[in-house]
């Protein structure tokens, strides 16, 4: 099976030493909050998208930074690896 790449930007949101974490209704795995980018869509405005739907929050201007680029396998999704 081959597999195909998706994009998804992610926050790592460290308060107080503790990072928070999101868990997908249903499933026992955790992870960054975040998502997948729609058409022409930015880094930073489908992170803040994706914080408001998720979470009820955005971000503040000038608050977010890239930490760097990665590829994984996708969690729940077989087949795709998610490309950084």
């Amino acid at each position: 099976m081959s597999m195909r790449d998706i994009r998804v930007v992610c926050a790592a949101i460290v308060r107080d030493g503790a990072l928070l974490c999101v868990r997908k209704s249903g499933t026992a795995l955790f992870m960054l909050p975040g998502g997948k980018p729609e058409a022409g869509e930015e880094a930073l405005a489908t992170l803040h998208r994706e914080l408001v739907e998720e979470l009820g929050c955005g971000l503040r201007p000038g608050s977010a930074r890239l930490l760097g680029q990665y590829a994984a396998p996708a969690t729940h999704e077989g087949g795709v690896h998610r490309a950084g």
